[in-house]
């Protein structure tokens, strides 16, 4: 279950990371290029903001529960020598 703070602080962090990328041309032509070659329109890169705020809880619950399979993991610890 996320924490509707969680949730804000996540949304936040992908905005402010996207926000950043636009500001080099790597970024920018790279995600260009790559939304021309997935059929989006280098266009696309301006709507990636709101499609993050449109994300719900219920959204990101609903890909969990598809994606993720808790019963089938690897659990690895890492202690100091």
């Amino acid at each position: 279950i996320i924490e509707e703070e969680e949730m804000t602080s996540a949304k936040r962090e992908l905005a402010t990371q996207h926000d950043a990328g636009m500001d080099t041309n790597d970024f920018f032509s790279s995600q260009s290029a790559l939304a021309e070659l997935y059929g989006l329109g280098y266009h696309d890169l301006f709507k990636y903001k709101s499609g993050i705020e449109r994300v719900t809880k219920k959204d990101v619950q609903k890909a969990a529960q598809k994606y993720l399979d808790f019963g089938a993991y690897a659990e690895v610890v890492v202690k100091p020598r």
